[in-house]
This record gives structure tokens, C-alpha cells and sequence, in this order.
């Protein structure tokens, strides 16, 4: 293997397939395409199983099992060689508020995906590897220099703190894995300021855009927009529908502007807030999508909004759908949650909900091409492949 080239082994939160888009995957499959990278995906818990067995949840229940092959090779052409690794059940841990009962689970988790990653390293011929974590410094404390690894990184893409799945724990834990890392890499600004002051090598790479995916959407739009047929003009979101939604500027989106669709794309998280918003006529919600699926439904959009409440945790977001909405050429309007100056008058950034509604008001007006070419020419700059080369100059 030439000197430039990597062994990569990542110890990932996210499942490597799904239905929404996730900046680790997107990374990973990036950097396969230098380095030879394991992918560990999402550690299933016993009830994760459980419910997959009763299909209440999507999982590979058979790969969790070992029915079928926990290794699978996704190399491809393009790719030098990229793996995915499904581990055996663990024990669910985030029900627990004892620390000293926390402590033996997450030991007895830890020795499960240690022997498993093991080997896969040994079957892969993985040597001298670099350890990235990702967002899932519990693990990542326990698993230090479990691997003879020549580095290890962590990847920080939210405020953990403010994370209510791992708000008991994740914190503390965080605190202590960033003192013994090589190196932390954080995908906003905010994560950067936090961050650099527990870890002096602390490095920011902001998330990026799977450009052919959102070139092939606005192709599509520009097919949709050229048919004779009028239609009502779609203000879109493209993302997880959670509590980082502002429902109430939402609600008086769909009341104030009732010629208009609200179409919301993505996982539902937040469920209540959903029934809320369903109860206006031009409000819908389309469901979440696969990375196929992706174009043609986005292709409807005339505008793409962030609708982001103003809290710890938003301020600390860098919104991948930000440049995947300009990507398309579409007007970006998005409430000031996290510092997004960069961007400059690229997008739209309201301070309050007047300065929202203006925003969309004139953004639907309107017509110049120019500024449409501008913006897909920016998001350009910020695609997975521009991203994982800084990565993989860090690591």
C-alpha cells in the first residue's frame, strides 16, 4: 500500500444504509476511495432486535444474528476498499440514570464490539490503523488503544450536552475521550470554539453536498417547471422533523400563505408538532427517502427553508441542507439559529418571523438565472469529496 494511503477503522453512531442522509456515511464512502476504511455502523441494541423482529423498527435482523455475513465488502471501482461492519446485539444503556450500573453495561458492550471489530481488522488485513469515532465518545473511552491504533480521532457533529438521548451521560463522557484523543474534527463553529478549548488540535470541516444527487433534482425541477401547467409554489424542508423545528413560524407560514404548499421531506421524529402542522390543507408531509428517492421528490421545491428554533443546541448545527438547496438552485431562507455569515447574500437569514415571511415573499418572485447559476456554483465548493480530502489530510 503506497505511503499516502490509509487504514481506516471508524467506530460510527449512524447505520451505514437509512433513509436520510448522514455526514459520516457521506465522509467514509469518500475517503474509501484513497484509504481502506471499516465502517462500524450503529451498534443494534436487544431492542432494537426485538423490535425489528416485530417489525416496529428497520433493522437487519439476520446480520445481527449472523444469519447473514456481519462483514460486507461495498467496494467498488471508484473505491479502493470499503467495508461495513455489523456488530452482535448489545445491551440498550441510555435507560440507565446509575452511574455504577451505566459503568458495568457499557464494559460488557464495549467487550462485545472490541472482539467483534477485532476481527474484522484480522479478516480485512487491515495494519497500523487510524481509529476515527464518531460521536460516540461512551464507546470511545472504553475502546482507547483496544485496536494498536497509530491514531485516534473523534468526529463531532452535534452539542452532545444537548442531545436528550445522551444528556445523563454523554457529556462527561465527551469531556474525558476529548483530552485523549490525537485529534477532534467538528463540522461547525460553534463545535470548534466548545471543542479547542479541551483539545488544542481541534480542526473544523464543515458538512458538505452530494452534488450529482442534487444537480440530478434540479434537473428534474427544470423539466417540472417548463411543463405548461400551472402549479401552487412549494416551500420545501428537507431533513428529520424534530424539536429544532420552529412549529409556531411554521403554523403561521401555512396560515399567511394559504396559495402556498409546505411540503416537509424526511424522517418524523417529532410526532405531535406533526399532527399540528397536518391539520392545514397546504401542509404535507412526504415521508422520509431514500438517496434514490431524494431527486425527484426535492425537484418540487421553489424555495428551501431552515426553520430552526434559536437554542445551545442549533447554534452549534452547520445544515447540510443549506448547500444542498443551493445546489438546486433554489432560494435558501433560514432563521439566524447558528452563525451562518459565511454564506454572505447567498441565502436568505431572517432575524425574526416579519423579516421570514418577507424573505418568501420576495424569493418567490424571483426570475434571474444568474443568481440560481451563483448559487449552484457555490455549493460546487462544498461537496463530500472537497470535504473528505481536507479529512484525510488531518488524520
Amino acid at each position: 500500500m503506497e505511503q499516502n494511503k490509509k487504514d481506516i477503522v471508524c467506530i460510527g453512531l449512524p447505520a451505514w444504509e437509512g433513509n436520510y442522509l448522514k455526514s459520516t456515511v457521506m465522509l467514509m464512502r469518500e475517503l474509501s476511495f484513497n484509504h481502506r476504511v471499516l465502517y462500524v455502523e450503529y451498534p443494534f441494541t436487544f431492542k432494537d432486535l426485538l423490535m425489528g423482529l416485530t417489525k416496529r423498527k428497520a433493522a437487519p435482523v439476520a446480520r445481527i444474528l449472523g444469519l447473514k455475513p456481519r462483514l460486507r465488502n461495498l467496494s467498488s471501482r471508484q473505491s479502493q476498499k470499503l467495508q461495513v461492519l455489523t456488530l452482535p446485539p448489545i445491551l440498550p444503556v441510555n435507560w440507565s440514570k446509575v452511574n455504577i450500573v451505566y459503568n458495568v453495561l457499557m464494559k460488557i458492550n464495549a467487550h462485545i464490539i472490541r472482539r467483534s471489530v477485532r476481527r474484522a481488522i484480522n479478516k480485512t488485513g487491515l495494519k497500523d490503523v487510524t481509529v476515527i469515532n464518531a460521536f460516540n465518545p461512551g464507546l470511545g473511552v472504553r475502546l482507547e488503544n483496544s485496536f494498536n491504533e497509530r491514531k485516534l480521532f473523534y468526529y463531532c457533529y452535534d452539542e452532545i450536552s444537548q442531545a436528550r438521548w445522551a444528556s445523563k451521560h454523554g457529556a462527561w463522557e465527551e469531556k474525558q475521550f476529548l483530552k485523549n484523543v490525537d485529534g477532534v474534527i467538528v463540522s461547525s463553529q460553534g463545535l470548534f470554539s466548545a471543542k479547542s478549548k479541551i483539545n488544542n488540535n481541534c480542526y473544523l470541516i464543515k458538512n458538505g453536498v452530494d452534488i450529482e444527487l442534487f444537480t440530478k433534482a434540479r434537473e428534474i425541477k427544470t423539466a417540472i417547471d417548463n411543463q405548461a401547467d400551472k402549479r401552487k409554489k412549494v416551500i420545501g424542508f428537507l431533513g428529520t422533523f424534530d424539536d429544532r423545528i420552529d412549529l409556531d413560524l411554521l403554523k403561521l407560514l401555512v396560515k399567511e400563505l394559504p396559495e402556498i404548499q409546505l411540503m416537509i421531506v424526511g424522517r418524523v421524529l417529532d410526532t405531535k408538532a406533526k399532527i399540528e402542522l397536518e391539520q392545514y390543507d397546504n401542509v404535507l408531509f412526504s415521508g422520509p427517502k431514500t438517496t434514490e428517492e431524494i431527486p425527484e421528490v426535492a425537484a418540487e421545491f421553489d424555495i428551501g427553508i431552515i426553520p430552526f428554533v434559536k437554542n445551545k443546541f442549533t447554534r452549534n448545527i452547520y445544515p447540510m441542507k443549506v448547500n444542498e438547496y443551493l445546489a438546486m438552485g433554489l432560494p435558501v431562507i433560514t432563521t439566524n439559529f447558528a452563525p451562518l455569515s459565511e454564506f454572505g447574500k447567498i441565502i436568505y437569514i431572517a432575524k425574526n418571523y416579519k423579516e421570514f415571511f418577507e424573505c418568501i415573499k420576495y424569493a418567490l418572485t424571483e426570475e434571474d438565472v444568474n443568481v440560481e447559476i451563483k448559487r449552484v456554483q457555490y455549493a460546487a465548493k462544498n461537496t463530500w469529496s472537497t470535504r473528505a480530502r481536507k479529512f484525510s489530510e488531518l488524520i
